[in-house]
């Protein structure tokens, strides 16, 4: 495997301020047998320009064109065209650390496993440090143990798609569900864990980017529907996958949490119908008017 062709996935709609610094983080690799597919979703910037400069600067860089019909779709068609038996995820926006890939590749060769994820930092549009990603919700989970990451994927998501590297032997036809607009990685992490034993690296190997224009950086109305997106995905998951009630309600809280935090009543008519959910609401509706039961913000700390 320590030769294997990594095929990298990039979607790529209309951040040009940044796509220099993504394709060169992806070309300067340490592991060099590399191919870059970029999909380009119909760019009104510079993007397209700037591709076809790196396509003809290295014959790795290859663009995939298709017509803003998501990020999901996009990332389902540069599965597609990959000839790679690794796959890995870089947003336009976001950069890898130089030896991302070959520490990668070098561990699934040791482990014989199939799923790679890691940690990452946060940093600004100028590139600027601003912390560590999801630094509280990475888990502490021993390898192979697809139970315990399955139990957690389930109530949160806490993988970034730009730390994964996996085999495209173990991906679904069609891995990106398009019919979700928020949280489609997260979705198809909970569904690999159900058969796939995960590997953690815990250093970071990628920089996540914070900007104007990234789901990371909402506030207000735009967090509001961040919530109900999560709700959808793990509404998604009560219904599809079979699991001990225990996980059941864990789950169930999870998505009452998030229809509060919405304070969205055509939200609870459309992710709150499930029996689990409608009981977990008026179990924590009653506790807030009583005053006899947990609080709102308690509550919260249970289901992350």
């Amino acid at each position: 495997m320590s030769d294997e062709l990594v095929s990298i996935i990039m979607p790529s709609l209309n951040k040009g301020m940044f796509l220099d610094d993504a394709i060169n983080s992806v070309l300067g690799q340490s592991y060099s047998n590399l191919e870059l597919l970029i999909v380009e979703g119909g760019s009104k910037d510079d993007s397209l320009r700037k591709i076809k400069y790196y396509q003809n600067l290295d014959e790795r860089v290859k663009l995939v064109v298709e017509t803003r019909k998501g990020v999901s779709l996009a990332r389902n068609e540069g599965i597609a065209a990959a000839r790679g038996k690794l796959i890995a995820f870089l947003d336009a926006d976001d950069v890898y650390f130089e030896d991302k890939l070959e520490r990668q590749v070098c561990l699934l060769k040791e482990t014989g496993l199939s799923f790679c994820h890691g940690g990452a930092i946060v940093i600004d549009a100028q590139g600027e440090p601003r912390g560590k990603l999801h630094t509280k919700s990475f888990p502490k989970y021993p390898d192979n143990d697809k139970l315990q990451v399955f139990r957690r994927l389930i109530r949160g998501n806490f993988i970034a798609s730009g730390s994964v590297m996996t085999s495209k032997s173990i991906l679904p036809h069609e891995p990106f569900d398009t019919r979700l607009e928020i949280g489609e990685d997260w979705d198809l992490w909970a569904r690999l864990a159900r058969t796939t034993p995960f590997l953690y690296i815990a250093d970071p190997v990628y920089k996540y980017r914070i900007h104007g224009g990234n789901t990371y950086n909402l506030e207000g109305s735009g967090r509001r529907t961040m919530r109900l997106a999560e709700a959808k995905v793990m509404s998604k998951s009560l219904s599809e996958f079979q699991m001990e009630q225990e996980d059941r309600d864990g789950v169930a809280r999870a998505i009452a949490w998030r229809l509060f935090a919405s304070r969205s009543i055509p939200a609870f008519m459309t992710y709150g119908f499930h029996k689990d959910v409608v009981q977990t609401i008026m179990r924590m509706a009653l506790q807030r008017l009583s005053g006899s039961g947990k609080s709102l913000s308690k509550t919260r700390t249970n289901v992350w």
